[in-house]
């Protein structure tokens, strides 16, 4: 029998020779191999000092590699030893057997090792029933943990890389893949498609001599400054691509040069195709997408047979004619300026927004929930109070003036601004939405901005192409949602309850039925978050905790000269100091907007407060002060955050079985839009656009001097300070550019706003000078 365990021995572990097999079993099931270690001691892990000081002993059970079929199992007598070093921090270890076990490991590391690879050949649905033909039983996800936990492998340096978006959400968050074209394998994936992120890339590789990309803009961009000494070549897909569109561009403008053929007598030319037998075609009449399919094609091939060729199809007369202003995106700001601009006669505008409709945060339209502002910082009433689109005319359109008189609210609730702007939304003409705007570029000749758009359909796929020309454009694209970087892996995860709070209501349900629910995050966002899952959720059995940066849970400055940063005044002031100085205010005004509203915090504390009428606390944990180094999914559907708190020089582990991003928003990247202007563009010290006072983008004088400008619309915060995302300037704002674009003071502003001085040397509101512009164009009505 020692002949056997010895023959054993050299068969099993023949690349550990501190290994005794000391039995073998065969119960029917499994077969049980007992192990021990030959060594008489083992090295600390803590110290690293050498111990043969026994503590005590027990029995592992891990599985290994399976044999003939059968499962086999290792009985392993596993010693604890006494640390050697007094002062170590750990008093006892278990020794390991390197190569075969690990802390807390029911698998050996070959076993681990096989099925990672299993996992990798065949993913892990199929590696799990492959792994149970050979005799070992796992579940798809243990697969996918082991290949998660495998380190990731280093590629060598590409010489030809490819360059391509993916969408991480289709329509909202996009990528870029890194593909090495002569092996064909993914290389990197970075996280998003900005130029900058490609070009850091392309620096850190200096190998790459070819940049294969498609026709993007912000991939050009990145590729000629990360690599500018690389060929950049186009794939054959889009070389198919390039060809296809410029035939069918040659062939559209010489269509009238075509012939009709004559019809030879005894010939097919020319005679009409046999109609189709009834019955053929797969989509049936009365099938929505067929039926919509068909009348397209109707009207397509109308039109081609009065002679239009493909462009004028998706041009009215309307877009082609040039607009005196045209706004890329309909969010409060640029709505409360299609508003004002409405009743200026002879002034062309359009408004274009991708969305099917107006909403505003329909994600945070939580019962109760009020605007941080009063309601006169409506759309239109701080620059024109006897204006038809104001608050209190909307009130009086639905017969709820006097009803809101009685109810004395200076601070609305959010749902009943956002039906506010909705009302305005319905009956402006100027508003266009369904439409997508895919890039602003300028034309020298026409001494003109092209703005292209894509015309989607209900179902959010494009439908047609178009064009309109403008004098000037207003960027309104507001803001998306933000996600701090440890907690990306999570956003979006398969499994994992991790919304942010722009989609709470769309999965409040969920949350509210959620064992353990944590919100990230200690602004209004994410105050209100709480509160409204602290009202829904049993007392006693609350489960919830509430982290954020913040070292406390502060109450935004509200005070009357305190709110005077909010003025024009303010604005004006901020815009002259120098831009270094700019820099350091911005971070260090976090309290001006960033700050939790006071009454927000009182309800907070009275619901807490409430909950200990019959004794005893909430569950409820609220702790400021709280970073999140790391995150993620542990234990099935749980989710495991690492946590850290400076002041304490602390860190700890919390999970938890939801979590609430309330981690704020960013401005959406003009990068797509601009590409083609970043040649006129003047930037700052940081790579920013600069914004003069009217909000108009400094460009290039050959722009400029045709009258011609760009305006932002809170995406102004590092030149214009606190009061950019605001909605009590909005009005002042939209007056201002409106101002200029006219040459007139079509809205007469207020020389003062504010009590307070802003600095020494005051600063004297300028008048924007009159521009020589031809006559307005008129509008395709002829008003």
């Amino acid at each position: 029998m020692n002949e056997v365990l010895l023959r054993l021995e050299e068969l099993l572990f023949l690349s550990d020779p501190g290994v005794a097999v000391l039995s073998a079993e065969d119960d029917g099931e499994a077969i049980w191999i007992g192990i021990a270690c030959k060594s008489a001691g083992a090295e600390c892990p803590g110290c690293g000092r050498w111990s043969n000081r026994l503590h005590g002993s027990y029995l592992r059970f891990p599985a290994d590699l399976p044999s003939a079929g059968r499962r086999v199992v290792l009985r392993l007598q596993v010693r604890r030893f006494i640390c050697a070093d007094a002062s170590c921090g750990r008093q006892t270890f278990v020794e390991q057997i390197p190569g075969l076990t690990r802390r807390h490991a029911q698998r050996t590391d070959r076993l681990r090792s096989a099925l990672a690879e299993v996992g990798l050949a065949l993913a892990g649905r199929a590696g799990a029933r492959l792994a149970d033909v050979f005799g070992v039983s796992v579940s798809r996800s243990t697969v996918l943990r082991l290949i998660d936990a495998m380190p990731d492998p280093q590629p060598s340096a590409p010489r030809v890389v490819g360059i391509d978006e993916y969408a991480m959400r289709k329509g909202r968050i996009y990528g870029t893949v890194l593909v090495n074209v002569e092996t064909g394998r993914p290389v990197d994936l970075l996280p998003d498609r900005e130029a900058a992120t490609v070009a850091a890339w392309l620096a850190a590789c200096p190998e790459v001599e070819v940049v294969c990309r498609d026709r993007a803009p912000f991939f050009a961009e990145g590729a000629s400054t990360g690599a500018p000494t690389a060929v950049q070549v186009a794939d054959r897909f889009h070389l198919w691509r390039n060809l296809g569109e410029a035939t069918e561009r040659c062939v559209s403008r010489h269509r009238t040069c075509l012939r009709v053929p004559f019809a030879v007598p005894g010939s097919e030319c020319g005679a009409a195709p046999p109609a189709p037998e009834a019955g053929t075609s797969p989509w049936p009449t009365g099938h929505r997408f067929a039926d919509r399919t068909r009348e397209k094609h109707a009207i397509v091939h109308g039109m081609l047979g009065e002679g239009q060729s493909r462009p004028p199809m998706v041009r009215t007369p309307a877009q082609t004619a040039p607009r005196d202003l045209v706004g890329i995106g309909v969010g409060p700001f640029n709505l409360s300026l299609a508003a004002l601009a409405h009743p200026l006669t002879g002034l062309s505008t359009a408004f274009y927004e991708q969305r099917p409709r107006f909403d505003w945060h329909p994600g945070l339209l939580i019962d109760g929930a009020r605007l941080q502002v009063p309601f006169l910082a409506d759309l239109v009433t701080l620059a024109d109070p006897a204006s038809h689109w104001s608050f209190l005319n909307y009130l009086k359109a639905r017969d709820r003036l006097f009803p809101f008189y009685f109810a004395e609210r200076l601070h609305i609730e959010r749902a009943e601004y956002d039906a506010y702007c909705r009302w305005v939304s319905d009956q402006l003409p100027a508003l266009h939405y369904g439409h997508q705007v895919d890039t602003v570029r300028w034309n020298p000749e026409h001494r003109l901005f092209e703005v292209d758009f894509t015309q989607l359909d209900s179902d959010g796929e494009a439908e047609a192409l178009g064009r309109t020309y403008t004098r000037n454009v207003v960027l309104g694209v507001g803001t998306e949602p933000h996600v701090p970087e440890p907690l990306r892996p999570l956003a979006g995860a398969p499994g994992a309850l991790v919304v942010h709070a722009a989609d709470y209501l769309d999965h409040r349900d969920a949350l509210l039925a959620a064992g353990h629910v944590t919100v990230v995050g200690s602004g209004q966002s994410g105050a209100e978050v709480f509160l409204d899952l602290l009202k829904g959720r049993p007392a006693g059995h609350e489960r919830l905790h509430w982290i954020g940066r913040t070292e406390a849970f502060a109450p935004m400055e509200y005070s009357k000269l305190g709110l005077e940063h909010f003025t024009p005044d303010y604005t004006r002031y901020f815009h002259a100091l120098p831009e270094p100085v700019r820099d350091r205010l911005v971070p260090a005004q976090w309290q001006l907007h960033k700050g939790v509203d006071a009454s927000t915090l009182a309800a907070i504390h009275d619901e807490l407060y409430h909950r200990t009428l019959h004794g005893g606390w909430p569950d409820a944990v609220l702790t400021p002060g709280v970073r999140v180094r790391t995150a993620g999914r542990v234990a099935g559907n749980k989710v495991e955050l690492h946590l850290e708190h400076p002041q304490q020089d602390a860190r700890s582990r919390l999970t938890t079985d939801a979590v609430v991003l309330a981690t704020g928003y960013r401005p959406r990247p003009l990068g797509h839009l601009l590409a083609s202007l970043d040649p006129y563009l003047h930037r700052d010290q940081s790579e920013r656009p600069r914004v003069d006072e009217q909000y108009r983008l400094l460009l290039d004088p050959a722009v400029s001097a045709a009258g011609c400008h760009v305006y932002v619309q809170n995406a102004e915060h590092h030149t214009h300070g606190v009061g950019a995302p605001d909605l009590g300037l909005a009005a002042w704002r939209s007056a201002t550019i409106l101002n200029s674009v006219t040459g007139t003071a079509s809205y007469p502003l207020p020389a003062r706003t504010a009590f307070t001085s802003f600095g020494l040397r005051q600063q004297r509101p300028q008048v924007p000078p009159a521009h020589q512009f031809k006559a307005l164009a008129p509008l395709a009505d002829g008003t």
